[in-house]
């Protein structure tokens, strides 16, 4: 029944690929996906998107289905990235959801106004195709819960206010114009396998040096301000290069290996 059920609403193949990439165990991915689909409500969420048969079309179904899927693999995958705890108990979902709900409580304040603006506006087209309010916009925010796992462990690590955390991360991802470098990574072509896992291994790289410079942020205690100024010459070097993602879109890797050296660099 376990197997059945993940496999029709996470796919095949998602098993296989969390295990590669995150280095857990079978065992530890099927625990991981239960306990935030719990914590996501994801029978709830199915639920509304089967309520809406022949109001929406079927494609627009499965692309709210898979905004579902995507956000689980994504939290599946960071959890045994970050090391945290995984239990499969109600005492587990508990601590997790609470997190989420403060995580999603200050979403407005962490992202930038135009984003937070978009998943408004997300959220008012699912509202107009039949769903409640306050799942339109869970549904909403499903693409900017990436840093939720990353302030978790942060708060893991120091021991500091989840609240602080997230400002913090939200900082750094704003300052460190990360957005902007998956944006670019996701727009590369890669020309065969290697080029597809080099992309895999460096999205991950990026948002793992990131963390770590909040950790660092957090743990410092003076602030994001602070923290980047007194690394002012390393950061701007940082900064020049992810301008030229724009001006240059890279034909190799070999600019994002470059790229992710002098991130590194910032806290030597």
């Amino acid at each position: 029944m376990i197997t059945n059920r993940i496999v029709d609403q996470a796919g095949c193949a998602f098993l296989n690929t969390l295990v590669q990439q995150s280095g857990a165990t079978m065992i530890e991915g099927v625990a991981a996906y239960l306990v935030f689909d719990e914590v996501m409500n994801g029978d709830a969420i199915r639920e509304q998107v089967a309520a809406v048969d022949n109001k929406i079309s079927s494609e627009r179904q499965y692309e709210l289905l898979e905004g579902l899927e995507r956000a689980l693999a994504g939290l599946s995958r960071q959890v045994f990235e970050q090391a945290l705890p995984m239990h499969l108990d109600k005492v587990c979902v508990k601590d997790y959801r609470q997190r989420l709900n403060i995580f999603r409580t200050h979403l407005a304040e962490l992202l930038p106004d135009t984003e937070w603006q978009v998943c408004k506006e997300a959220a008012k087209v699912v509202v107009k195709e039949g769903f409640p309010e306050e799942i339109a916009l869970e549904m909403a925010s499903f693409r900017y819960l990436a840093g939720f796992i990353p302030a978790v462990y942060i708060v893991e690590a120091t021991g500091a206010d989840l609240l602080e955390v997230t400002t913090a991360v939200g900082e750094m991802r704003l300052r460190l114009k990360i957005s902007q470098v998956m944006e670019s990574l996701n727009e590369y072509t890669p020309h065969d396998r290697w080029d597809r896992a080099a992309l895999v291994s460096l999205r991950g790289a990026f948002i793992k040096q990131a963390i770590k410079l909040t950790r660092s942020v957090v743990a410092e205690g003076k602030g994001t301000h602070a923290f980047l100024s007194s690394r002012r010459p390393r950061i701007d070097y940082y900064l020049s290069l992810v301008e030229t993602l724009r001006a240059s879109p890279p034909s190799t890797t070999s600019f994002y290996v470059v790229l992710l050296r002098a991130l590194e660099a910032v806290e030597d």
